[in-house]
């Protein structure tokens, strides 16, 4: 609120010109709904065990979040708080599978294993949440954070009503539209089986898969068979589509804080969390990773965000050097070459609470937390180099072409951005990742030869778009209000058709935003994936070794004979190969088994007289 008066009004106050007391007026988007901490701490903790030894796998991670996110919250709210909490859930499960290893132990292949683990996270996030006496309640959302959690619950939403509404196989169609999916659901099952988290054997980043191998034990649900192979899906696919609604639900606040932290008007910074949040579910990015199956590439954009946001609220204090400590484990163990990213926040965080910190009490401590993240790290990063080499990035892979073009405005924005009025750290942070990010695509790209439109290149840009999209918008509102202020007394013969455009570029853009993640949850092409997963329950579908003429595309023949090797996870059987087999290929597969036989809806003649190379080989029906 602004106050102005001449000296003559003030001299005719009482007291003759003396001071003014104002009561400050609680501004609106600060208006929130608070509860009891020790009350909420205790009914979570309840519930959360309740349900984890009941089997309920998906509602204790939610209760889990929400519990940590409680523990977390201080100054902020609760919903402010649950990307953070996410991302310290993954890095306490992959710290606690990394120490059972380096044991010899596999205690999480057992359900009692994963329960145990998920009741001490549980445990250790209540006597957090209970020693924060400093706030005696807790805030669950302003109303501005309330708004822009729109596009997450939108997504949120379409996840549930499609696991209610439609039968399993349909209701995962879309996950079964993805080679790389099924390659996620076969990490997580041979993690589950070996219980522990190692690289000695394959360098592979399995920090994500060691969360749902954790929650697949939990569960209790059967390890082999179809019911298993079921069980299994349904549980992935709905972890992917609620990790994706965490990252759309990060970056919303991430823009709102920023927009804020700049100056912007309320209704300006709401407009700016939304719009990010409803960019993130266009075709650009979501159709990018989901349609494609890029998990990790999901898991590592939310530590970026959440990074970027911790490592500038307060970085000379501990909680920002911690976030940074766990980013920094956390993208180890998910994607080794963006490690250079994560450094940003870890090393500025680090930094700024070097300088502000006690040579003789905290410098120490700032030493040995850095220690044991690096130590954390190195595992992944050391089996990559060792095992798979630099050279491994030149995968020349063919995937969609990133967003470039939201590069190139968050490009424009972070220069709008910075320049304009009082630049705040987040702006910088976010800018300098995503610039690390495009940076260390081009070097990846010139050191091992390839093009900056390979595999790990394209992804690398993604991720600097993905940063960018907060300051596009921040700076297209920026602009926004320095026109309305510059236009003065005149903005009036202009404003209503402007107001008009606006609107009805902002209801088409939310008309694409709502609908990209609808079809893929409800969309014929999805729907029709789900036969790929009733070919391979069929009861004998286990004992096929390749698939024919299922009645799908040839990517769902893919699919769906990788699928078969969930059935001979810990045999030692090798995987199956992501792509498409020839005759002789098949052929070299089937006279390797004593019983060959395929899975197809052909007659056995017709797979008689095409696989004419294996003697005895049985077909076996996939409609039935």
């Amino acid at each position: 609120m602004v106050l102005s008066a001449t000296p003559a009004e003030l001299d005719q106050l009482p007291g003759g010109g003396g001071q003014l007391t104002l009561q400050h007026q609680r501004r609106p988007h600060l208006a929130t709904a608070r509860l009891s901490r020790t009350w909420s701490t205790w009914l979570l903790t309840g519930l959360t065990v309740a349900s984890c030894l009941a089997g309920w796998e998906i509602v204790t991670l939610v209760l889990l979040i929400t519990l940590v996110a409680v523990a977390l919250s201080g100054r902020r709210s609760v919903v402010a708080c649950v990307p953070s909490a996410l991302v310290f859930v993954v890095v306490a499960t992959i710290v606690a599978w990394s120490l059972v290893s380096v044991w010899g132990y596999g205690p999480f292949s057992s359900r009692t294993g994963a329960q145990v683990l998920l009741v001490a996270m549980t445990g250790a996030s209540s006597l957090l949440s209970l020693s924060r006496r400093s706030s005696a309640q807790v805030r669950v959302a302003s109303r501005s954070e309330a708004v822009v959690c729109l596009p997450a619950l939108v997504l949120a939403g379409y996840s549930m009503a499609a696991n209610v509404l439609l039968p399993l196989p349909a209701a995962a169609g879309w996950f079964l539209s993805s080679i790389d999916n099924t390659s996620h659901l076969l990490f997580a099952s041979e993690l589950r089986h070996v219980g522990s988290l190692s690289y000695d054997g394959y360098p592979y980043p399995l920090g994500w898969h060691a969360l749902v191998a954790t929650l697949m034990s939990a569960s209790g649900a059967q390890t082999q068979g179809p019911a298993g192979l079921l069980a299994s899906v349904r549980l992935t696919s709905v972890l992917v589509w609620g990790l994706y609604a965490v990252l759309v639900l990060a970056m919303s606040l991430c823009a709102l804080h920023l927009a804020r932290g700049l100056g912007l008007r309320d209704r300006a910074a709401l407009g700016v969390g939304l719009l990010t949040g409803a960019t993130m579910l266009t075709p650009s990015f979501f159709v990018f990773t989901m349609a494609l199956g890029f998990q990790t590439t999901i898991l590592l954009a939310l530590v970026l965000v959440v990074a970027a946001q911790e490592g500038s609220r307060r970085a000379s204090h501990w909680p920002a050097f911690l976030t940074g400590c766990a980013a920094l484990v956390a993208v180890a163990h998910t994607w080794q070459m963006a490690l250079p990213i994560a450094m940003v926040p870890w090393v500025t965080s680090g930094a700024a609470l070097w300088r502000r910190g006690r040579p003789g009490v905290q410098r120490p401590g700032i030493l040995a937390t850095g220690a044991v993240a690096v130590l954390l790290a190195w595992s992944p990063m050391w089996a990559v180099l060792t095992q798979f080499g630099l050279g491994h990035a030149s995968v020349p892979g063919a995937i969609a072409k990133p967003p470039v073009y939201w590069l190139t405005a968050g490009a424009i924005g972070a220069v709008v951005t910075l320049k304009g009025r009082k630049p705040q750290g987040l702006a910088w942070m976010l800018a300098g990742m995503a610039a690390t990010s495009l940076v260390t695509g081009v070097l990846v790209a010139q050191v091992v030869h390839t093009s900056l439109g390979s595999y790990y290149p394209t992804k690398m840009t993604w991720h600097a778009a993905v940063l960018a999209v907060p300051l596009a918008w921040t700076a297209v509102a920026q602009v926004s209000d320095t026109l309305r202020a510059r236009s003065g007394p005149a903005a009036g013969t202009w404003l209503t058709p402007r107001r008009a455009l606006i609107s009805g570029l902002a209801a088409m853009f939310a008309v694409l935003a709502a609908l990209t993640p609808f079809l893929a949850a409800f969309g014929q092409g999805p729907r029709a994936n789900g036969a790929i997963l009733r070919a391979v329950t069929r009861p004998a579908a286990a004992d096929a070794q390749v698939t024919w003429r299922l009645g799908v595309s040839p990517r769902g023949e893919v699919i769906a004979r990788m699928l078969l090797d969930f059935y001979h996870v810990g045999t030692g059987r090798p995987r199956t190969p992501g792509a498409e087999f020839d005759v002789a290929q098949s052929c070299a597969v089937l006279t390797l088994s004593r019983r060959p036989a395929v899975l197809t809806a052909a007659s056995q003649e017709d797979v008689s007289e095409h696989f004419s190379c294996a003697r005895a080989v049985r077909a076996i029906d996939a409609n039935r």
